[in-house]
This record gives C-alpha cells, sequence and structure tokens, in this order.
C-alpha cells in the first residue's frame, strides 16, 4: 500500500462540498492525492510540488519484472499487449496517469506471461481483455487468489463469468457495455459496476475549422462498418469516401492504405463526417470520440456502445472535459479496491 508518510505532502485549498472539509479551507495531501482530487475538481493545489516526487511517466512498467522497493500502491496490469487495438491505446493512455499518480504498475503480457509471482505481490490486479491462448494460467490464478482484482473490459468478448462476479469491481466503458455484462452474468454485479468512459489522451486531439474537403466522408475502420456503408455510398453518390486501409475502391471511393495511429488526428480534420457504423455489438469505439474532438460530424448507430451515454457526446465541448475527468476517476476506484482489501 501507498505509504503516505514517505511522500511529499502539499498544500490545498477545498473547491467542493463533497470534500471532507468546507469549501475554502485548506488542508495537507500527499502529492499522488492531491492531484487525484485536484482532477475531479474536489481540491485546488497551492504549493509548489518538488521534482523528486514526481513519478515518471514512460512505458517502461512493460518491461520491468518486479515491483519497485519504494512505498507505493502495487498494480498488476494484465491484458494481451501484442495487438495494438482500441484497448491497448486506452490503457497506456491510463497507465501514464496513473504513474504520476503515484502507482508502481507492472504489466504483464499474458502472450509472454511465464509465472503469477507478480500478481501475487500486487495490492490490486487489473484484468483488461485476455484475448490469448496462454490466457488459461492467468484464469487459474484468479480463480484461486485472495489478492482483489478489478475487471476492466474494452470489448463485449470474455466468457467467464467468474471474472465480473468474483471481482471487488468492474469497469466498463459504456452503459451499453454495462448492460451487456448485467444480463450475461447477473444482477448480483450490478452493485460493484460503475461506467467511465475509456481512457483518452485529449490533447491529442484537437478541432480545426480549416480545409476540410467538401462533402468528404471518412471511414476510418472499414471491417466494422462495411455492411453498414456500402448501402449508404449507394443512397449518397454524392459524397467522396475516404477509407482506412488497402481495399478495392467502390464507388466514389479513395483507398488511403494503412495509417499510423500517430497521423490520424491530421486525417480527422481533413474530413468533414466519419461513418463508423458497426454491424454487431462493439463495447465502445473510440473513433468516434476522436472524431467529435477533431471537430467531425458523425454516422453511427446504437450497436456502438459510446452512443449509449445520457450525455451530449457529440458536443465537443461536452464531450472533452469529460474524458480528461474520466481517467482520474478510473484510479480514484483502483486506490479504493487496493486499500479495502
Amino acid at each position: 500500500m501507498l505509504n503516505e508518510c514517505e511522500i511529499q505532502n502539499v498544500k490545498c485549498v477545498s473547491t467542493s462540498d463533497s470534500f471532507s472539509i468546507l469549501r475554502g479551507d485548506s488542508c495537507f495531501l500527499p502529492v499522488p492525492k492531491a492531484r487525484m482530487l485536484e482532477a475531479l475538481g474536489t481540491v485546488k493545489i497551492i504549493d509548489k510540488i518538488e521534482t523528486k516526487t514526481r513519478v515518471i511517466e514512460d512505458d517502461d512498467y512493460l518491461f520491468r519484472y518486479k515491483f519497485s522497493k519504494r512505498k507505493m500502491t502495487r498494480v498488476a496490469w494484465v491484458q494481451n499487449y501484442s495487438y495494438n487495438g482500441g484497448a491497448e491505446i486506452s490503457n497506456f493512455s491510463a497507465i501514464r496517469v496513473g504513474q504520476n499518480l503515484g502507482f508502481d504498475i507492472v504489466g504483464l503480457n499474458i502472450d509472454e506471461f511465464k509465472s503469477c509471482e507478480i500478481m501475487s505481490k500486487a495490492d490490486v490486479i487489473i484484468v483488461n481483455n485476455l484475448h490469448s491462448p496462454n490466457r488459461g494460467e492467468v484464469l487459474d490464478y484468479l480463480a484461486r487468489t485472495t489478492v482483489p482484482w478489478i475487471k476492466y473490459d474494452h470489448d463485449c468478448g470474455e466468457v467467464e463469468k467468474f471474472l465480473y462476479t468474483d471481482s471487488k469491481k468492474n469497469v466498463f466503458i459504456s452503459p451499453r457495455h454495462k448492460k451487456h455484462y448485467i444480463d450475461y452474468c447477473g444482477k448480483e454485479i450490478e452493485p460493484k459496476s460503475v461506467c467511465l468512459p475509456l481512457a483518452f489522451n485529449v490533447d491529442m486531439w484537437q478541432n480545426s475549422v480549416n480545409g476540410r474537403i467538401k462533402d468528404s466522408v471518412f471511414v476510418p475502420n472499414y471491417e466494422k462498418s462495411r455492411t453498414n456503408l456500402l448501402p449508404y455510398i449507394k443512397e449518397h453518390p454524392e459524397k467522396q469516401y475516404f477509407i482506412a486501409g488497402n481495399i478495392q475502391p467502390i464507388g466514389n471511393t479513395i483507398s488511403l492504405g494503412e495509417i499510423p495511429y500517430q497521423s490520424m488526428p491530421e486525417l480527422y480534420r481533413k474530413y468533414e463526417t466519419v461513418f463508423h457504423s458497426p454491424s454487431r455489438l462493439c463495447a465502445g469505439e473510440r473513433v468516434l470520440f476522436e472524431a467529435v474532438l477533431c471537430g467531425c460530424k458523425v454516422i453511427t448507430d446504437d450497436l456502438a456502445g459510446h452512443t449509449s451515454w445520457d450525455f451530449d457526446w457529440r458536443d465537443e465541448r461536452v464531450l472533452r472535459p469529460i474524458l480528461k475527468r474520466s481517467v482520474y476517476q478510473f484510479w480514484r476506484e483502483v486506490e479504493r479496491v487496493a486499500y479495502a482489501s
């Protein structure tokens, strides 16, 4: 667990009536907790934070085989890292924030996983997507461990119900995603299940009102949208379609070839509309949020989980602050599970 006596305390002022002190009153808090509460709008840090107390933000957690010797909350983050999809991108964003908040995080790649020793030494385990032939060892360990775990889901593909019924907390990335697993596992998991928008580096995605191609439609994921895209193209031949990936031209379409993820923000800012309409249930679909943050109109359907949020996710001014706050809410949940164990 985090030993607060060994971490710098900083002076803060309360900015919310929901905090344990009155609004406007001051208090001293450990740096990690102060950062988290400031991001959640509960306090404001008014002291200078010494550089030495910060945790370096990098990805070395993937290449470590043991926790550090510092007195920090130890988190074993388990997933399949070999596929760099939306879940992995979200996780990298979440972990960078978690490191800065003072969590000691070790990433366990189940495709190369040899031992459960690291998980046994954790204060809390985060179980992400486990799509790998090697998942059996992780599942066997979780079935018998006393270390608490959080099931942090990014899709609708896990079939082992005990991952949700025996966890201390389930974190889903949309209301529709949460409903899917409550229907599957039973209402018993509802009290310990929360919905939080997936972790997002919002600074990477900026709006631009200039230079968009008139009547342009960008398709960032052709495979998921293909079934619904083809009828749409026939109904709207006046538009020009730009499709990511190597595909054969269909009607008034242009294949953009394979696109590095780092180049996606620039592409979103070139086109007026993004078409992403999956034909099967999807937990969230981060491309919708990417498009909105970059100022695109979005054509989608209710099988994309992010469409089930009760806030106006199509409005960049609404979406951006919610995404900034969400990752800190996630680490607050991790902290609660770790300290409750």
